[in-house]
């Protein structure tokens, strides 16, 4: 997997050698000095390897979507105010939000080019293009309903609002991306819907992480609950609300200021809060139980190959959760008992 990842990034260098100058070459090479995780590349190739396809055909597809989405990454640093991306200073302010909105629409633009020199027949990378496509407009469209989320209007189906945000942001580049290997593999129609179903749902529960990490655990910026900085709706800010509807105005108020007015101490104070009344731990909780109904996918079930790949990302998804959950047992012994369960608490 090393060195399929290795290629993806040589076809993403090669794109932006061709493609970029000056100004915008330096700002873009800046960008990819650090890459990230590469959870996308590694599930295109994992699942490639899971499908018995070959993988050469499918780093195009991989370099694509890596590409697209690290141009939403500079974008989204400029629209949240992100000074950090990647432990260091996000591209905008390194080098100004114009110049940094032109290296994300950069990305965006030139990601096709990674689909077209794919070692593919016309059809398929018409197919390709074509999904493509739909996956950006997706996570346009998740991206517009964040902002609107944000707004917080009411708490009236609140879970069901932020499911549907996180499922058009981050789900479905999950979902497509599998849709496209199973493109690339010749899969059957069948195979290809049960395989959006699954990784939709596993990048729902990215998502679900992610807000979770970003309160209580490290995403490499400048400090602990930037969501809550930003005025974001978060994962953690749903179930507290589904459970504690009389606070909804404090939490809009809190959400509606501007980040440079949020204290590092009231921070804090709601780090604490959602420990105490039960807030992570319903979090906590939900996250693990969707991951295990994951996991009894019927489609799994019969594919172990395949549930092999989606058990790596579980795995690792869960992993920086562990800490957390003990942290919450221990200062919350009855409540969080109640709600994370007795066998996952038998575990710690």
């Amino acid at each position: 997997m090393e060195l399929y990842v290795e290629e993806t990034k040589r076809l993403i260098k090669a794109v932006v050698e061709k493609n970029a100058h000056g100004e915008l070459k330096k700002m873009i090479d800046y960008h990819f000095e650090s890459w990230g995780k590469l959870n996308r590349p590694k599930a295109v190739g994992l699942l490639a390897q899971a499908l018995n396809a070959n993988a050469l055909a499918t780093i195009g597809w991989a370099a694509g979507l890596e590409m697209f989405h690290n141009g939403t990454l500079i974008h989204d640093d400029i629209q949240d105010g992100d000074i950090l991306r990647r432990s260091r200073p996000s591209v905008w302010r390194k080098f100004s939000k114009n110049l940094a909105i032109t290296g994300g629409d950069f990305l965006m633009v030139n990601a096709s080019e990674c689909i077209l020199n794919s070692d593919l027949d016309l059809e398929k990378k018409h197919m390709l293009i074509t999904l493509f496509n739909r996956l950006a407009s997706e996570v346009m469209d998740g991206q517009c309903r964040e902002f609107k989320l944000s707004e917080l209007e009411s708490c009236k189906g609140i879970s069901n609002r932020y499911l549907e945000c996180a499922g058009m942001k981050t789900a479905s580049l999950y979902a497509n991306l599998a849709k496209g290997v199973g493109i690339i593999a010749n899969a059957k129609e069948e195979t290809q819907v049960d395989l959006e179903d699954i990784f939709y749902k596993l990048g729902l529960l990215m998502q679900m992480q992610d807000d979770i990490v970003d309160l209580y655990g490290d995403k490499q910026r400048d400090m602990q609950g930037n969501d809550l900085k930003e005025g974001k709706v978060s994962f953690l800010i749903v179930k507290h609300l589904e459970s504690n509807q009389s606070n909804f105005e404090v939490i809009k108020k809190l959400l509606s200021r501007k980040r440079e007015n949020i204290l590092r101490g009231e921070i804090l104070i709601i780090k604490e809060q959602f420990i105490r009344d039960g807030t992570l731990a319903r979090a906590l909780s939900e996250l693990m139980d969707r991951s295990y109904a994951l996991l009894q996918h019927e489609y799994l079930q019969k594919n172990p190959t395949v549930e092999s790949v989606i058990s790596i990302f579980i795995e690792e998804l869960l992993k920086p959760l562990d800490g957390m959950a003990e942290t919450v047992l221990q200062l919350n012994q009855g409540l969080s008992k109640q709600i994370i369960g007795q066998r996952y608490g038998a575990q710690l």
